[in-house]
């Protein structure tokens, strides 16, 4: 299970169509950093827990049944036992707060570090501002709404690692989607954002806080992982009556 809602609200930053010349003036010279707290609070906003946990509900419900269909082992499974699939979505959404606690534990003091290293105050006045008005939480609201994880959902079944080209592709359409939702007048109110200095700034530090997402997306927190091989394991044997290693021929 992954957390994507902060990397689809920066899709629309990152996209080609939207970006625009970096622009440099004399006074960035002399930079004024955020306060911790500023950074803090910048973050929290730009990524809110409560559309994060929304997105991990929706990517359950739509994608994860349909990407275990993509490994024909799992497939057959589901096709022996219709109720597999709905107990297995189950069990993972009871351990979706321990993975948002362990992952905000991980993710919010790395991600502060990093914007008060990339960001003004100024900056991060703007943006925090932004994406606490209405807009940036319709805006932010859109991308969880639509967020696509299929291909990741795909590769977590297969056990293979997410890598940031994955991420930004599925990033990418989520943002464009959650830009197509607004009006004219929003349309133009964001993009006006993303070609002020606050936003090239957050467009250049993006490739890092891409990275530390990734890191996390791939190594889930060791509470969680615990838990999660449980619930999964006891609606695994609760359907099927199996011991879930026993199926996969231990």
């Amino acid at each position: 299970m992954r957390i994507l809602i902060l990397a689809a609200a920066l899709a629309v930053i990152s996209s080609p169509a939207v970006s625009a010349p970096a622009t440099t003036t004399a006074t960035e010279a002399a930079i004024i950093k955020p306060s911790e707290a500023e950074a803090l609070a910048f973050v929290q906003a730009y990524s809110p827990s409560d559309l994060r946990r929304q997105a991990e509900l929706s990517i359950l419900e739509r994608n994860f049944v349909p990407g275990m269909r993509k490994n024909p082992d799992f497939a057959a499974l589901l096709d022996a036992y219709p109720k597999l699939g709905p107990e297995l979505t189950k069990a993972m959404a009871s351990q979706i707060d321990l993975y948002m606690k362990e992952y905000n534990e991980r993710f919010y003091p790395r991600a502060t570090a990093l914007v008060r290293g990339s960001l003004s105050e100024d900056d991060v006045r703007e943006l925090t501002a932004f994406y606490n008005s209405a807009l940036g939480r319709k805006m932010l609201t859109m991308a969880a709404e639509n967020i696509d994880a299929s291909e990741i959902i795909e590769r977590a079944t297969k056990n293979e690692k997410i890598d940031d080209d994955v991420a930004q592709r599925q990033t990418i359409r989520s943002g464009i989607t959650a830009i197509s939702h607004l009006s004219d007048d929003e349309r133009a109110k964001f993009f006006q954002l993303v070609q002020s200095p606050a936003g090239q700034h957050l467009k250049a530090m993006l490739p890092e806080l891409r990275s530390i997402q990734t890191e996390l997306m791939n190594n889930p927190g060791p509470a969680f992982q615990a838990s999660a091989k449980k619930a999964i394991a006891a609606a695994f044997k609760r359907v099927t009556g199996l011991d879930p290693a026993q199926a996969e021929g231990k």
